[in-house]
């Protein structure tokens, strides 16, 4: 993965966040993002996702992995962060 993938992936991840949980402070995220600072971001990002109990999408949490690893975080930034698993009534159409 380059730079400007890395970025791009990042700021996707991010932005999933803030669409699960729109009232949660995210900005110093996204300045760590906009600066350059991508393994800052994830492990802050990590740690409030953490801190403050909040659960999100599985492939959200995926990508959120693939971009650590990378940046070489250290796992145990997402270890312990709340996964929602699909519900199998989400997978069902609606008549």
């Amino acid at each position: 993965m380059k730079g400007q993938q890395i970025r791009e992936r990042l700021q996707a991840v991010v932005l999933s966040v803030r669409r699960v949980h729109p009232d949660m402070y995210l900005e110093n995220v996204f300045d760590f993002v906009k600066y350059g600072e991508w393994k800052l971001a994830v492990e802050v990002l990590c740690d409030n996702l953490y801190e403050d109990k909040r659960y999100i999408p599985q492939d959200t949490f995926s990508d959120l992995i693939a971009v650590g690893k990378v940046l070489s975080v250290d796992s145990r930034y997402w270890k312990d962060i709340n996964v929602e698993q699909a519900s199998p009534e989400s997978n069902v159409k609606q008549a």
